[in-house]
């Protein structure tokens, strides 16, 4: 008889982060699609794809859920406004602070505090593992118990 891996098991130990994110990600999803169309970008199928993708694995609880959460926010929402960022600080540096789009650098350093927070998020309150006991133990070693 062929024996079966065990599946991993998935727990999010704060609810409010489970349904912060998935209310992000819907958030952004629906900016993207609107971006998308309202300028006739077919780049907008990147992020919707990748959203998308994201929001199946949190919602299915696949055991992959926390590495993806993890990379995407790295690279899509820290390293590209950390980027901007950099940039208009280089630019002010340089003497051409007049030609800074402040509005721009504002939803940057927003955005680099929301990435920075859904990676610290998902590192705290993501917990996966083979055996219930495992689980338990992780969620009371958090709960510092």
């Amino acid at each position: 008889m062929p024996e079966f891996k065990k599946m991993k098991r998935v727990i999010y130990t704060s609810s409010l982060f489970y349904y912060s994110l998935i209310i992000y990600l819907i958030g952004l999803l629906c900016f993207n699609i609107y971006w998308s169309q309202a300028h006739n970008q077919i780049l907008g199928v990147l992020p919707i794809t990748i959203q998308g993708i994201l929001l199946y694995l949190i919602i299915t609880r696949n055991s992959f859920v926390k590495r993806a959460i993890v990379i995407w926010a790295s690279v899509f929402v820290i390293a590209g406004p950390a980027l901007i960022i950099i940039a208009d600080l280089l630019t002010i540096i340089a003497g051409n602070s007049d030609r800074i789009n402040i509005n721009r650098l504002i939803v940057s350093i927003f955005a680099l505090i929301s990435g920075v927070i859904v990676v610290v998020g998902a590192r705290k309150t993501i917990l996966i593992s083979k055996w219930d006991s495992d689980l338990r133990k992780d969620a009371l070693q958090n709960k510092g118990l």
